[in-house]
């Protein structure tokens, strides 16, 4: 029985997202892949990421900021600033100042926190502000 109730309840959920409006999805999807170079996607090895490609929007000729490390790197991508100017230097961090308090790449609370942003805020606090 319960298992019923349940699937009832997934189905009006499909129903339910199908039938709403498509600006309710308005996204932005930032895929970055550590290692994965643009002419990969020549290979065939990754049709799903060669069909978000074609659907689009991608590049084939970012250079990497230094640090070369993911968090650094994605912040730069969206504050338009290099590491020394955004303060994001590595995916886990401790500032002295900041003491008792760490950045860490996997903690939403600390990406999100304005003290590790040093003059750049990014694109999805910004967002977030928005509403």
């Amino acid at each position: 029985m319960m298992n019923r109730v349940f699937q009832s309840i997934q189905v009006s959920l499909v129903l339910a997202v199908a039938l709403l409006p498509v600006k309710a999805f308005a996204f932005t999807l930032l895929i970055g892949i550590d290692g994965f170079r643009g002419d990969y996607l020549d290979r065939g090895f990754s049709p799903t990421l060669n069909q978000l490609a074609r659907q689009g929007a991608f590049s084939q000729e970012l250079t990497p900021a230094y640090p070369s490390v993911t968090f650094p790197n994605h912040v730069s991508i969206v504050t338009g600033q290099y590491p020394g100017n955004h303060g994001i230097v590595n995916n886990f961090m401790k500032d002295p100042q900041l003491p008792g308090e760490t950045f860490r790449l996997a903690d939403r609370k600390a990406v999100t926190a304005p003290q590790w942003w040093a003059e750049s805020v990014p694109l999805w606090v910004t967002l977030a502000q928005q509403g």
